[in-house]
This record gives structure tokens, C-alpha cells and sequence, in this order.
């Protein structure tokens, strides 16, 4: 969820955080893997403070208009970049995550509470 926030796509974050349902979630969590999934076979490597990471999209602080649009994105060294997942979580941790919202109401707060967390933790808020 971390990542759609910081390209500003917020319509997977939106689908788990107002999930009804155990199958709305489990959509927005399978759409959301597969989107990941694309993003990291897509990914740049970019070199930012002497680390090597594997970035979506980045803009430099000469680009002014590109910079300003990737205001969520992470910055470092007058780079802002959107970093991708080195790589999806494992069936397990997929499966641990959809038995704890097949709990009903408790669950689909949880799944609300990490949609929403993400999005706090890239705005600030």
C-alpha cells in the first residue's frame, strides 16, 4: 500500500480501507499484488546516498515540475523516488493476513486500519 500512496494512486488504498467484505478485500489485496508485481519487474535502479535502490519513478530537483508531482515519494539528496518492494510477500504471509480478516468485523478493521496506516505514514497525517 506503501508504494500506491506514494505515486498518488490511492483507488487500491480506498477498495481495502472500505471493504464490506472479506471477498472486497481479498479482490483489493490480489489486484494490489499483481500491480506490485508489474511495478517491480519495471523498476529502475537508482543509485541515492551511495545505496542502490529499485525505483518506479524519481525526479531530480533541476526537473522542478516532475519533483513537485512526486511530493509523497521519499527524498534524498535532492532525488525524490518512488521505491519499489524487492519482492512480494510469501503465500503465508498472504494467507496469515486474509485468515485474520475472515473474522468478520475485527478483521475488516484491521484491513482498514493497514490501508489507512499507509496512506498516514506517506502524507504525514
Amino acid at each position: 500500500m506503501r508504494v500506491f500512496a506514494q505515486m498518488g494512486n490511492y483507488a487500491l488504498i480506498d477498495r481495502m480501507a472500505n471493504a464490506l467484505t472479506y471477498r472486497a478485500v481479498e479482490s483489493a489485496l490480489y489486484d494490489g499484488l499483481r500491480l506490485i508485481n508489474t511495478l517491480i519487474r519495471q523498476a529502475e535502479e537508482i543509485t541515492v546516498g551511495g545505496k542502490t535502490v529499485k525505483a518506479i519513478d524519481y525526479a531530480k530537483r533541476e526537473d522542478e515540475r516532475k519533483f513537485r508531482r512526486l511530493v509523497l515519494a521519499k527524498e534524498e539528496e535532492g532525488i525524490r523516488y518512488v521505491e519499489v518492494p524487492s519482492k512480494l510477500p510469501d503465500e503465508r504471509e498472504i494467507q496469515m493476513f486474509l485468515n485474520e480478516v475472515r473474522k468478520g468485523i475485527k478483521g475488516l478493521r484491521a484491513a482498514r486500519e493497514i490501508a489507512m496506516r499507509a496512506l498516514a505514514l506517506e502524507t504525514g497525517r
